[in-house]
């Protein structure tokens, strides 16, 4: 009867350091998910920002095209009334 009840015993220690390990590396994923997840709202919100950047400054490359257009409209018009009078 002993020699059962220690390995019973020795049975029921391994069991409870098996959940504690189990446990243990459950909640270690756990906290790596959320860090994974923390970090992936973050890169998220970091390429949302970069492609509002990109935007505006698409906006403002087709501003600076049609001043530039315009410009150009301008000038051409000018030299056309500047050789009609001369």
């Amino acid at each position: 009867g002993a020699v059962a009840s220690v390995e019973v015993a020795d049975s029921m220690a391994l069991e409870d350091e098996v959940a504690e390990t189990w446990g243990r590396m459950r909640r270690e994923s756990a906290a790596k998910d959320a860090a994974l997840e923390r970090e992936r709202a973050a890169l998220e919100r970091e390429r949302a920002a970069l492609e509002r950047e990109r935007a505006a400054l698409e906006r403002e490359r087709a501003a600076r095209a049609a001043a530039e257009e315009r410009t150009a409209e301008l000038e051409r018009r000018l030299a056309e009334l500047g050789g009609a009078g001369g």
